[in-house]
């Protein structure tokens, strides 16, 4: 048994069966916010290498976000085009099946999020994932979920929570974070980011939003802020 991976030698000796293997590189390309009359379809793109992965299905958890249950949730595996980091927006790719869970089963990979939250267990299956990886031996997990619309305060700024993810103990890169109004009659008038956690680093996430739509100064790009495998998400706006 000289040189099988330490958690193939632990699940072996625990009588369970080894785990799968993670594809690699896993990166959050994405986190878009999508304003509706009466919601908020937050979307996010995990996009993953091929890794070690040859053959299997795998199960992903994505814990909730806030404010409250999602009113829908659905999850694609969408092929990454040759030379493109992620998929494009318009990508529609493959659904997967996905089922609700109080915390992250035995056999799931975690993803996004705390393992002891409520969530869905996101069941990319092989021959979806075959399909995928042949363009270009990378993929995008695309998560969506539709929310209620927050509660404004008294500014009328409304707020939503994303979980973001970890690999092991180390978290996942984020790329970028996006609002825009889904209806063409909300006036976006500001949106905003920051890290959410113990000790989050305080700087403000830099946002893509329409023009027009007044952001905080002094922004960073979300790949140099120092990101905790804890923090979540914040993201706020004020639409009219």
């Amino acid at each position: 048994m000289i040189g099988l991976p330490l958690a193939l030698l632990a699940a072996l000796a625990a009588g369970k069966p080894a785990p799968p293997p993670m594809p690699s590189l896993a990166v959050i390309a994405g986190v878009r916010i999508a304003i509706g009359g009466d919601g908020v379809v937050i979307t996010e793109d995990v996009t993953f290498d091929r890794g070690s992965w040859s053959s299997g299905d795998l199960d992903f958890y994505v814990a909730f976000g806030a404010p409250g249950l999602p009113r829908a949730f659905d999850a694609r595996v969408i092929a990454v085009p040759e030379g493109a980091f992620s998929a494009p927006l318009d990508a529609t790719g493959e659904v997967v099946v996905s089922e609700r869970a109080t915390h992250k089963p035995d056999g799931a990979l975690p993803l996004l999020g705390s393992v002891h939250m409520a969530g869905e267990v996101v069941r990319a299956r092989e021959p979806a994932l075959r399909r995928a990886f042949a363009f270009s031996g990378r993929i995008t997990l695309r998560v969506r979920s539709l929310v209620a619309m927050p509660v404004a305060d008294a500014a009328g700024t409304r707020e939503v929570l994303v979980r973001l993810g970890t690999s092991g103990s180390e978290p996942l890169a984020l790329q970028a974070v996006e609002v825009v109004a889904a209806d063409p009659s909300i006036r976006l008038e500001s949106a905003s980011a920051s890290l959410a956690g113990e000790g989050a680093d305080p700087h403000p996430v830099l946002v893509s939003a329409p023009p027009g739509t007044r952001r905080e100064g002094a922004a960073l790009s979300p790949v140099l802020i120092t990101r905790g495998a804890g923090d979540d998400l914040s993201v706020r706006w004020i639409a009219r």
